[in-house]
């Protein structure tokens, strides 16, 4: 998670956001608070730790799903059940699901 926020930063900062190690600081603590799980709700949180003007968000958000995509984060597996994992890989397989596999694998 760390390697994805520290990219994401690097990146807003590339596009010509001013972003410090205080702002940094606070979406790191913001992400681990808020997990991945509801992918928007981290999004919302690291725009309120990060941006300054709401005019930044015309490039926060597309920065932002390239080093957050919607995968990340999402529980592949479910319960835990073996069975159904196989089901899930043999379908994949057969489909050539590459985006499936990796997220399977992960």
């Amino acid at each position: 998670m760390t390697g994805r926020l520290t990219g994401l930063v690097k990146a807003l900062r590339s596009h010509g956001l001013r972003i410090g190690p205080g702002e940094t600081v606070d979406a790191a603590a913001a992400l681990e608070a808020l997990g991945l799980a509801d992918r928007e709700r981290a999004r919302e949180g690291l725009a309120a730790a990060l941006l300054h003007r709401e005019s930044q968000r015309a490039v926060f958000d597309p920065v932002f799903d390239l080093y957050f995509p919607a995968g990340v984060g999402v529980p592949v597996r479910g319960d835990g059940d073996r069975d159904a994992l196989r089901e899930r890989l043999v379908a994949a397989l057969a489909a050539d699901d590459q985006a499936l596999l990796a997220r399977l694998a992960g």
